[in-house]
């Protein structure tokens, strides 16, 4: 099992779920990331809205995404978040 799954399905390490996401903490950078439930390492456009309605609504403009890719655990979409 990825990290990412272990950590949401066995460990339910995280703060917040919303419409297939959850909301967590990075172990590794200790920074805020949105993760798609789902074991996939791309987003549709619905869940592509879906992030950016999350990024919008709970992070309140005091974050933007880090925008260089998944590194470390590529098979699973997440996105590490920096505050602005």
């Amino acid at each position: 099992m990825c990290k990412l799954c272990d950590a949401i399905n066995i460990k339910k390490d995280y703060e917040l779920e919303i419409e297939g996401f959850v909301i967590m903490t990075c172990n590794h950078c200790n920074i805020p990331m949105i993760v798609l439930k789902e074991h996939k390492a791309g987003l549709t456009s619905k869940e592509k809205t879906r992030f950016n309605m999350i990024l919008r609504n709970y992070f309140n403009k005091k974050y933007k995404p880090r925008g260089i890719g998944m590194r470390e655990v590529p098979e699973h979409w997440h996105e590490h978040l920096l505050e602005i």
